[in-house]
């Protein structure tokens, strides 16, 4: 049971670096664990009274952080409310050619949003696509207002991350076995819209990455946020259009900001190629990696 109790309080003082409480289900769910074990397992585990953990309206946190749990509470009600906006969007984005998956990423994917916080998007194109899907998508955004830095719009949209379907694999992009951050980020996805079977085949491809978080499971999104048509009209449109992919890109690429530039295939935090665009120019993994385990090693002296 000692590894149990051990992984219960990585994942609480990992969630505390984001002011998230966790409830017994959550907890045994995002359980920082390379082997799954019960839910009954960590029930009995969280109740050691050795642990250095407190309990507060359904929620367990790290002891003296109960605060957190107010916090909660009050961006959830921020996040219900950027989840009616995502989907509005969603609708639009998902009819756009080359567009296979659209996901809510990030905090706002486990209902964790600020009122200031951007509506971040992950989305998965069609194979070869990644370039156009981005084009339709950017000019959809702009024309709304809704890209960030636009005037007029609260809750703008980020859509910093687009893989094509060939890319799924996400371990690509890990900071190595102390990156935290990016098991959790995959298993908190919400999709809300998926062509297919994109969103399986994004959990298949990631087996490896997500033994990090050995009893996660995929989102089973609400009927009410969740999109999954298909056009074979757009099918149509997108052959027509893929031998303008090249330029389409050299486009854009002509238009990236000199930071971007500076970072480009640096390391993970800017990646630009072959089915792969990904513009994290302010990528704090590395931060929360150094906050996780600080607060983990405190954390286990007590266990």
């Amino acid at each position: 049971m000692n590894h149990v109790r051990e992984a219960i309080v990585r994942t609480c003082a990992y969630f505390d670096l984001f002011q998230f409480p966790l409830t017994v289900t959550e907890l045994h769910r995002y359980l920082i664990a390379g082997t799954s074990c019960s839910y009954k397992d960590v029930q009995q585990g969280i109740e050691q009274n050795s642990l250095p953990l407190e309990y507060a309206s359904g929620h367990w946190c790290v002891r003296g952080s109960r605060a957190a749990l107010r916090e909660r509470h009050r961006r959830y009600m921020h996040a219900h409310k950027k989840f009616a906006r995502a989907r509005r969007v969603t609708r639009i984005l998902s009819r756009l050619p080359f567009v296979r998956m659209v996901a809510v990423c990030n905090s706002l994917a486990y209902h964790n949003a600020r009122a200031e916080s951007d509506i971040d998007f992950f989305i998965v194109a069609r194979r070869r696509g990644v370039w156009l899907a981005r084009f339709f998508v950017l000019s959809a955004l702009s024309f709304a207002r809704l890209r960030p830095g636009q005037r007029g719009h609260t809750d703008s949209i980020c859509t910093s991350f687009f893989v094509d379907e060939d890319h799924l694999d996400m371990s690509v992009f890990s900071n190595g076995p102390h990156d935290v951050y990016l098991p959790q980020w995959v298993a908190t996805l919400y999709p809300l819209y998926d062509a297919g079977a994109y969103y399986q085949q994004l959990w298949e491809a990631n087996a490896s990455l997500l033994q990090q978080t050995a009893n996660a499971y995929p989102v089973m999104p609400h009927p009410q946020y969740h999109l999954s048509h298909s056009s074979r009209i757009r099918s149509v449109i997108e052959w027509c259009l893929m031998p303008f992919s090249s330029i389409v890109a050299q486009m854009q690429q002509r238009k990236f900001s000199s930071k971007i530039r500076s970072l480009l295939n640096k390391d993970t935090r800017v990646c630009v190629r072959a089915g792969v665009l990904k513009f994290h120019t302010n990528d704090r993994r590395e931060l929360f990696a150094r906050g996780y385990e600080d607060r983990a090693a405190a954390l286990l002296e007590y266990v």
